[in-house]
């Protein structure tokens, strides 16, 4: 969840794992993050997220659109057969490229956050099959933002929490109830950003015109860039470090 303006997160569960009320009922209204819940979804159906989540917290819940500017204590919900990306502090909507059960849905919006938000990107990973969104987290921390990740023996399903602890890429691991205690622990390091966030000096650039291209013509290509290394950081159990 992000914007331009200001501090953002990215909570990534799949959909039949998780209760999304146990997060957002311990999260204060007037908290000033934004939240883009990315799931795994049947390109097929319609999401029922919506729904769920206005029943579950007193923040605003609406459906992202093409160039939808994220504002604090608001919450966007991806559409149905879409990828989801961020920049300058906007939504980017595009058709996926890859089939279902290829795609790598949350990795690629967290790295987009990490890429617009940088510092004050935060990634969340709850219960979930597979490896998606290990990768984004890494980049999230390679910018200098926070993880937060479910401690795998309170998941319904426990790969991608597993997989992002096992890969040293989790600011900190909590049960899903704590989680926005310790968001709101951090605070003072997650003020609103009032100019455009700084971003790696070794990719910045690039991944603007990139973004750019994709936001203009439904494309990523992002798989054209050169790789680079992100520095690895352990997994920390107790108080966050922000």
């Amino acid at each position: 969840m992000g914007s331009s303006h200001p501090p953002s997160s990215a909570w990534t569960p799949q959909p039949a794992a998780w209760k999304p009320g146990t997060f957002f009922r311990q999260v204060p209204p007037d908290c000033g993050l934004a939240f883009v819940p990315v799931q795994h979804l049947d390109p097929s159906h319609a999401s029922i997220l919506n729904e769920i989540l206005q029943r579950s917290t007193t923040m605003p819940v609406v459906e992202a659109q093409e160039r939808m500017k994220v504002a604090p204590n608001s919450v966007y919900v991806i559409p149905p057969n879409r990828d989801l990306a961020i920049f300058d502090g906007a939504l980017q909507l595009s058709l996926p490229e890859q089939p279902r059960g290829h795609r790598m849905p949350i990795d690629a919006f967290l790295h987009s956050l990490a890429q617009d938000q940088g510092e004050k990107a935060i990634g969340i990973i709850l219960s979930g099959t597979g490896t998606d969104g290990t990768l984004g987290l890494r980049a999230i921390l390679g910018a200098g933002g926070v993880t937060l990740v479910q401690e795998p023996a309170t998941a319904k399903y426990d790969g991608m929490p597993s997989s992002a602890i096992r890969a040293g890429y989790a600011t900190q691991i909590l049960p899903v109830d704590k989680m926005a205690a310790a968001l709101q622990a951090g605070k003072r390091t997650l003020s609103l950003r009032d100019e455009t966030p700084s971003k790696p000096a070794a990719t910045g650039g690039l991944d603007r015109i990139l973004m750019l291209l994709r936001s203009g013509s439904g494309h990523d290509f992002s798989g054209y860039k050169k790789k680079h290394h992100w520095p690895a950081h352990r997994a920390t159990h107790g108080t966050a470090k922000y």
